[in-house]
């Protein structure tokens, strides 16, 4: 199994990987930074925000049209959670393989009720993995 982030070696950029594309990608220092302590929370914020522009086309089409007449931000969230909703189900078997739990994605900023509804359905707490 691939491990979430690829360290640098000889001058090379820390990378994160997605289970998706089974390939690995330039993480985001920005991200690093705000979840320096927890790395399955880096690896999933890494993962939403590459899932938002690579494998969910509308996001990046729709931006300036939604920018000029509707709420960015609001609009970001429920693509965001759509994103997590479809990571959680696509790459279950591997998220589940890392240790990656419910209160993980939790921690990332405006889930919603149903996205966190779906990560403890598919997704095993610290206390299932015990028993």
């Amino acid at each position: 199994m691939k491990p979430m982030f690829k360290e640098e070696t000889d001058g090379e950029v820390r990378c994160f990987y997605c289970p998706l594309c089974d390939d690995y990608y330039p993480h985001s220092e920005y991200l690093h930074g705000v979840f320096e302590d927890e790395p399955k929370v880096e690896f999933i914020a890494n993962l939403v925000t590459h899932y938002r522009h690579e494998h969910t086309k509308y996001y990046d089409n729709g931006v300036g049209y939604v920018s000029r007449f509707h709420d960015y931000d609001s609009f970001k969230e429920t693509v965001n959670n759509r994103a997590k909703r479809q990571i959680i189900r696509k790459a279950k078997n591997y998220l589940r393989a890392v240790g990656v739990t419910p209160e993980d994605f939790c921690t990332l900023q405006s889930t919603d009720q149903k996205t966190a509804e779906l990560a403890c359905r598919m997704l095993p707490t610290q206390e299932k993995l015990i028993a």
